[in-house]
């Protein structure tokens, strides 16, 4: 019996015994690998805020006024919870108004007016990953990431 190590190639897994046997009968070898037990799934793209969702672009991280719930971007007309919520199921479910926005990682929220209130704080407050879509992020715990349609991508 031999033994031997191998590297997995391009995986961050540590080396793994590659067991060689040939026994006398055989007139072939038999090659077993076993991965280690602590090797996980490879690592996988960070989340991130994507720009545009077509026909939308992006507008503001914002928070929301805790004493009405609504965000301070603008009057929310529609919304939906979601266990499956992505930028782009929000931003079709919001096609008819100028606004989308999502909070919460399962929250939409339609609406066609901005509020002058609405300001650009820091987007880290943005970091809620969408419930249906983990490499998306959909707004923060009382932060609306806000969508506007954008004319040339209409």
């Amino acid at each position: 019996m031999t033994v031997s190590e191998t590297a997995s190639s391009g995986s961050s897994c540590p080396t793994v015994p590659t067991v060689t046997v040939t026994p006398a009968v055989l007139t072939q070898t038999v090659t077993t690998t076993t991965k280690a037990s602590t090797c996980g799934p490879e690592p996988t793209e960070s989340p991130s805020i994507p720009p545009i969702v077509p026909p939308y672009r992006l507008r503001t991280c914002n928070n929301i006024d805790p004493a009405t719930g609504n965000p301070n971007t603008f009057p929310v007309l529609d919304t939906f919870l979601s266990d499956e919520l992505t930028l782009e199921s929000c931003g079709l479910f919001c096609d008819r108004f100028f606004f989308f926005g999502v909070v919460g990682g399962n929250t939409c929220q339609c609406g066609n007016v901005l509020n002058v209130r609405a300001n650009t704080p820091d987007s880290g407050f943005c970091n809620t990953v969408c419930t249906g879509d983990d490499s998306q992020f959909c707004g923060g715990p009382n932060y609306v990431l806000v969508y506007e349609k954008d004319p040339e991508q209409l």
